[in-house]
Protein backbone atom coordinates (compact mmCIF):
# COMPACT_ATOMS: atom_id res chain seq x y z
CA UNK A 1 0.00 0.00 0.00
CA UNK A 2 1.26 3.44 -0.91
CA UNK A 3 1.52 6.15 1.72
CA UNK A 4 1.74 9.88 1.11
CA UNK A 5 3.81 12.26 3.17
CA UNK A 6 3.30 16.01 2.63
CA UNK A 7 6.18 18.38 3.32
CA UNK A 8 6.36 22.08 2.61
CA UNK A 9 9.48 23.51 1.02
CA UNK A 10 10.55 25.18 4.26
CA UNK A 11 10.79 21.80 6.01
CA UNK A 12 12.59 20.27 3.02
CA UNK A 13 15.16 23.09 3.03
CA UNK A 14 15.68 22.66 6.78
CA UNK A 15 16.33 18.92 6.33
CA UNK A 16 18.70 19.55 3.44
CA UNK A 17 20.61 22.30 5.23
CA UNK A 18 21.19 19.93 8.18
CA UNK A 19 22.13 16.98 5.95
CA UNK A 20 24.55 18.94 3.75
CA UNK A 21 25.64 21.38 6.46
CA UNK A 22 24.71 24.39 4.34
CA UNK A 23 22.83 27.54 5.22
CA UNK A 24 19.08 27.61 4.54
CA UNK A 25 19.38 30.67 2.29
CA UNK A 26 21.90 28.88 0.01
CA UNK A 27 19.34 26.23 -0.98
CA UNK A 28 16.68 26.50 -3.69
CA UNK A 29 14.23 23.81 -4.73
CA UNK A 30 13.42 23.16 -8.38
CA UNK A 31 12.21 20.31 -10.57
CA UNK A 32 13.86 18.99 -13.72
CA UNK A 33 12.15 17.93 -16.96
CA UNK A 34 11.10 14.62 -15.41
CA UNK A 35 9.58 16.55 -12.45
CA UNK A 36 12.20 15.14 -10.09
CA UNK A 37 12.99 17.24 -7.03
CA UNK A 38 16.37 18.91 -7.52
CA UNK A 39 18.21 21.01 -4.96
CA UNK A 40 20.29 23.95 -6.08
CA UNK A 41 23.01 24.67 -3.54
CA UNK A 42 24.77 27.98 -4.06
CA UNK A 43 28.45 28.20 -3.19
CA UNK A 44 29.75 31.66 -4.08
CA UNK A 45 29.47 32.02 -7.85
CA UNK A 46 28.82 28.31 -8.36
CA UNK A 47 25.57 26.36 -8.15
CA UNK A 48 25.58 22.64 -7.49
CA UNK A 49 22.56 20.54 -8.49
CA UNK A 50 21.84 17.65 -6.12
CA UNK A 51 19.09 15.08 -6.39
CA UNK A 52 16.83 14.81 -3.37
CA UNK A 53 17.57 11.07 -3.51
CA UNK A 54 21.13 11.75 -2.29
CA UNK A 55 21.94 9.31 0.53
CA UNK A 56 22.81 12.04 3.09
CA UNK A 57 19.46 13.74 2.55
CA UNK A 58 17.42 10.53 2.69
CA UNK A 59 19.18 9.51 5.90
CA UNK A 60 18.21 12.84 7.46
CA UNK A 61 14.59 12.36 6.36
CA UNK A 62 14.72 8.98 8.16
CA UNK A 63 11.73 7.36 6.49
CA UNK A 64 12.84 3.86 7.48
CA UNK A 65 12.08 4.70 11.09
CA UNK A 66 8.51 5.31 9.96
CA UNK A 67 8.50 2.00 8.08
CA UNK A 68 8.49 3.74 4.68
CA UNK A 69 10.63 3.62 1.54
CA UNK A 70 10.59 6.64 -0.77
CA UNK A 71 9.28 5.85 -4.25
CA UNK A 72 8.85 9.27 -5.88
CA UNK A 73 8.24 12.94 -5.11
CA UNK A 74 5.67 15.15 -6.78
CA UNK A 75 4.39 18.70 -6.58
CA UNK A 76 1.23 19.01 -4.54
CA UNK A 77 -0.93 21.08 -6.84
CA UNK A 78 -2.60 23.41 -4.39
CA UNK A 79 -3.40 27.04 -5.19
CA UNK A 80 0.23 28.05 -4.51
CA UNK A 81 1.97 25.31 -6.51
CA UNK A 82 3.08 27.41 -9.47
CA UNK A 83 2.83 30.94 -8.09
CA UNK A 84 6.23 32.65 -8.24
CA UNK A 85 5.48 34.72 -5.12
CA UNK A 86 4.42 31.76 -2.95
CA UNK A 87 6.40 31.31 0.25
CA UNK A 88 8.29 28.15 1.19
CA UNK A 89 5.59 27.38 3.74
CA UNK A 90 2.86 27.47 1.06
CA UNK A 91 4.59 25.27 -1.55
CA UNK A 92 4.01 21.60 -0.81
CA UNK A 93 5.53 18.39 -2.13
CA UNK A 94 4.07 14.88 -1.94
CA UNK A 95 6.41 12.05 -1.02
CA UNK A 96 4.92 8.80 -2.31
CA UNK A 97 6.25 5.95 -0.23
CA UNK A 98 5.95 2.18 -0.08
CA UNK A 99 5.17 0.54 3.23
CA UNK A 100 8.26 -1.54 4.15
CA UNK A 101 6.21 -4.17 6.00
CA UNK A 102 4.26 -4.95 2.81
CA UNK A 103 7.44 -5.03 0.70
CA UNK A 104 8.90 -7.76 2.97
CA UNK A 105 5.88 -10.02 2.52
Amino acid sequence: MKRELFLNEKKIKELVSEALQKEYKEIEITHNEQYELILEVKQGYFTEHISFFDEKILNKLNLQELGLKLDCIGIYENEYAYKPDATDEQKMNIFNCDNLKELDE
